[in-house]
């Protein structure tokens, strides 16, 4: 490439870790090349800081991750939030509204936490989840009621995630959903809502200005359809292999998909080569 880049932004499911939810060999020695040349590994993610916690001792000089799909960006390096926005009443209530009487598994991103109800922990496969089983074992909030908590609990709940049992009952849910919020599809059956303007992009934005790197000079990697606005801000966008139709179009270049080290291929050949 010509263009000299600084810093590349991974979505973690489907690009950064394989099927497994490893992060092999290959990626971790090609991102610490990369932070050795001074360049910027950031995680661009759905998952909430407990969540991320676990990836970040296992990479080298990664200080950086853009949580819950933009709504909680933090510095691990200094333990600190950059910034957070949560999800407004409303918002809230209309997914209420329309999925409080569904068979569907709802996880509360709130203040850094995953909190899912009691009992999903045995039902994670009806709702296409078994692959997080050791995730959430490790680091899951469980709460008798999860509406009882995200209406009643007081806390700030930064994103809200309803995995439903097919995908058409996900696009019943999402042709009910009022537009004042951000929801996009994720996972094999799942809806991600946060607050208006608060995505994967607007997140990469906000780490450059923190970085004081020009977003021109960024790359982004990613597979699902809530990576696409994180690939539209970056200057260079890489979908996966293993990414859909919609991550394709979206994207510059396509490198191998996450059980052959297409992330490593990304930083070898885009931000370091």
């Amino acid at each position: 490439m010509s263009r000299q880049f600084q810093l590349i932004a991974f979505d973690v499911d489907g690009t950064l870790v394989n099927s497994r939810k490893e992060l092999t060999p290959a990626v971790k020695d090609a991102v610490r090349k990369a932070r050795s040349l001074g360049k910027h590994i950031v995680l661009s993610t759905g998952r909430t800081v407990d969540e991320v916690r676990p990836l970040m001792r296992e990479l080298e000089g990664v200080d950086i991750s853009i949580c819950t799909s933009g709504s909680l960006i933090y510095d691990f390096g200094q333990d600190k939030i950059i910034s957070r926005k949560s999800l407004p009443e409303e918002a809230i209530m209309d997914i209420y509204e329309v999925v409080g009487t569904k068979d569907v598994m709802v996880q509360c991103m709130s203040e850094g936490h995953s909190v899912i109800a009691e009992g999903f922990l045995d039902r994670l496969e009806q709702y296409h989840m078994e692959q997080y089983r050791p995730l959430y074992t490790l680091i899951g909030t469980w709460v008798p009621d999860i509406w009882e908590y995200i209406l009643h609990s007081g806390h700030n709940v930064e994103k809200i995630n309803v995995y439903h049992r097919t995908v058409e009952d996900r696009a019943d849910s999402m042709m009910k959903l009022r537009d004042n919020a951000e929801h996009v599809y994720s996972e094999v059956t799942s809806i991600e809502t946060t607050s208006l303007g608060v995505d994967k992009g607007q997140g990469l934005r906000e780490v450059c200005g923190y970085l004081g790197i020009p977003i021109e000079e960024t790359i982004a990697a990613g597979d699902a359809d809530n990576d696409l606005s994180l690939l539209k801000a970056a200057g260079l966008a890489v979908a996966m292999g293993n990414a859909n139709d919609n991550v394709r179009r979206a994207s510059d270049v396509t490198v191998a998909d996450n059980d052959h080290d297409g992330a490593a291929e990304a930083m070898l050949r885009y931000l370091i080569g």
